[in-house]
């Protein structure tokens, strides 16, 4: 059995990795990610369309009614759901510390529901709730995230926080009705956030035959939107009756519970927060070793130095740091030959956003006009049928504009890809894979050494190389992207389906046909222009937080070339340092041989 990293990466180790490798530092950087790693929330967020009933499969998970689930149209609150001393604390956006603390369901009620707080007026960030529930007890978080509709501008951050850190999610449908275009193309935008999702489709006491037939269809919908999204992970529903699973913990019926089926739900959750735990431990073992195997390296280097001349050893270093600026070039070309593709292909996105957009807002015109010359005066119906036109064209308008995005997104983790192996080829034969107790992580001719669909398999699991200050950099970087293109995929279609949603028709206008259509052409062009802006320049963020992450990769490469630069006209080892080397060394393969138990 495998000691604990944290007594395997001791502070002799440490010392040593850092001494033969000044600019990375690779043991202290080890240190941190462990003591990161064990302080990090295992955050799984509960996601769906509004009314979906989110609210209360978290209430059946908890065993207790305390989130608010009746409202006819909830805020964009995120409530954060952990093991602690029941209360709730309640955070203004931008502020780190709360202001409110409230004990109940009717506390809740002031901020999420929207008659309580219309609109989020009250500028709430996020509430977290702490509950005494088995479930959240190894430091599982469940979030109750904002469905579509109910989203604003001021907590996109705060939501996209959460699926950059998640390490896996909960998906709520209906069985009746089913899965729908609008929530199809919802599920597919945040599907790239994981590695690790599972679905839940809510039983509402629907006959047995409706839930059949039903699932049927999700299922083969499920399947075909991982297939668009690239989604590897399974698509199998879980079917739970969220309502039974709450009153059979209310009752202490476990009969009720068991028929619910909350307990297969509950299972999965644990098996993927599990999973997270295991790969992360996997991978910073793999970490572990990878430093270790490049201060082995350095030290066999610096051994043969001994029986070298002067002269030999110069010409030595000039040559690793001509490969090593050879490799750089090599970085270079596929950062450039991206950039390229990606300045063609915003032009190519804003152009045909533009267009796409237009359209989208003529045909909705039209449509409204055709009503009212119809007849279609009263505010409310017009209102209604200007939502209800809305919803059903949009699907068309993500449906033209995701594929760029996507393809975008697979460019940029292809060119980190590509950046990754000539990373595993600067680390010459080292064997990363074989220390990682039953996880395996990447090595050698494997791709994806970084991977920005996140989740289990991403960004927030960490890799392999990680573990070096350099890789550390390197990810820090990768996230900023990432959250760049979840903002245009998810976050950001969200928001736009949410503003929209928002838009009222004022009861009062006249009631003319032509002052009606006239009083709503102000709307029309509000809507194009709101929904321009915000496609644009959602792209123009993702292109600038992409190059952010490049450029760390070159400036991180250039350090250490101007290290190996420095040590150039060093004097080679003397024979009174050999001791030292090898008792080094020796250190390292006991750490090594642990790593492997």
């Amino acid at each position: 059995m495998m000691k604990p990293l944290t007594t395997i990466l001791d502070n002799r180790l440490v010392g040593i990795l850092d001494k033969y490798d000044t600019v990375n530092s690779p043991g202290k950087t080890l240190v941190e990610r462990i003591a990161k790693q064990q302080n990090a929330p295992k955050v799984i967020p509960v996601i769906g369309m509004q009314g979906v009933g989110k609210s209360t499969m978290i209430n059946a998970l908890i065993g207790e009614d305390i989130l608010p689930a009746e409202a006819d149209e909830t805020t964009c609150i995120p409530v954060e759901v952990k093991y602690g001393e029941p209360h709730a604390e309640v955070f203004h956006v931008g502020e780190g510390k709360p202001f409110d603390s409230v004990n109940d369901k009717d506390g809740l009620q002031q901020y999420v529901d929207n008659n309580f707080n219309p609109g989020n007026e009250k500028n709430i960030s996020r509430i977290v709730l702490y509950r005494k529930s088995d479930i959240l007890k190894d430091g599982l978080t469940i979030v109750d995230l904002p469905g579509v509709g109910s989203l604003t501008q001021a907590n996109q951050q705060t939501t996209a926080n959460y699926l950059n850190t998640c390490c896996s999610a909960v998906f709520v449908v209906h069985t009746i009705p089913t899965i729908t275009r609008t929530e199809s193309i919802f599920i597919k935008s945040h599907l790239m956030f994981f590695g690790s999702a599972i679905f839940v489709q809510n039983d509402w006491g629907e006959t047995a035959a409706e839930i059949e037939s039903s699932t049927s269809f999700n299922n083969d919908v499920l399947k075909n939107v991982a297939n668009e999204a690239g989604y590897k992970g399974d698509t199998g529903i879980v079917i739970v009756n969220a309502y039974d699973a709450l009153s059979g913990s209310l009752r202490n019926d476990k009969g009720l519970i068991n028929s619910s089926n909350i307990t297969s739900l509950k299972s999965k959750i644990k098996a993927n927060a599990d999973a997270w735990d295991s790969i992360n431990t996997g991978n910073t073992v793999s970490s572990i070793a990878f430093a270790i195997e490049k201060a082995i390296k350095t030290i066999d280097n610096k051994i043969s130095e001994l029986s070298m001349s002067y002269e030999e050893v110069k010409a030595q270093k000039t040559k690793d740091v001509n490969d090593y600026h050879a490799q750089t070039d090599k970085i270079n070309q596929i950062i450039n030959a991206f950039k390229g593709k990606l300045n063609t292909t915003e032009t190519e996105f804003c152009e045909l956003a533009k267009t796409k957009i237009n359209e989208f807002t003529k045909s909705i015109q039209a449509e409204m006009e055709r009503k009212i010359n119809g007849g279609m005066v009263d505010g409310d119906d017009i209102e209604r049928a200007f939502l209800d036109l809305q919803e059903s064209k949009y699907p068309n308008l993500c449906n033209d504009l995701l594929p760029i995005l996507f393809d975008i997104k697979n460019e940029l983790q292809n060119s980190f890809d590509e950046i990754g192996e000539i990373y595993l080829n600067d680390s010459e034969e080292g064997d990363y894979t074989s220390y990682n107790s039953g996880t395996k992580a990447k090595g050698r001719g494997e791709s994806s050494a970084w991977n920005i669909a996140g989740g289990i398999a991403g960004i927030a699991g960490g890799s392999w190389f990680a573990g070096t200050a350099a890789g550390a950099a390197i990810s820090s970087a990768l996230g900023i992207a990432t959250a760049g293109v979840g903002f245009i995929v998810g976050i950001g279609i969200t928001a736009l389906i949410t503003w929209i949603g928002r838009r009222k028709i004022e009861n009062e206008m006249a009631r003319t046909k032509a002052e009606i259509i006239r009083k709503m052409k102000p709307t029309y062009r509000e809507i194009n222009e709101r929904l321009v802006s915000d496609f644009t320049s959602r792209f123009t963020e993702f292109r600038d937080n992409a190059i952010t992450a490049f450029n760390t990769i070159i400036t991180n490469r250039e350090k250490v070339e101007a290290d190996m630069k420095r040590h150039i006209d060093d004097k080679p080892a003397d024979n009174g340092e050999h001791t030292v080397l090898e008792s080094d060394k020796n250190y390292l393969q006991t750490k090594l041989n642990e790593l492997s138990k």
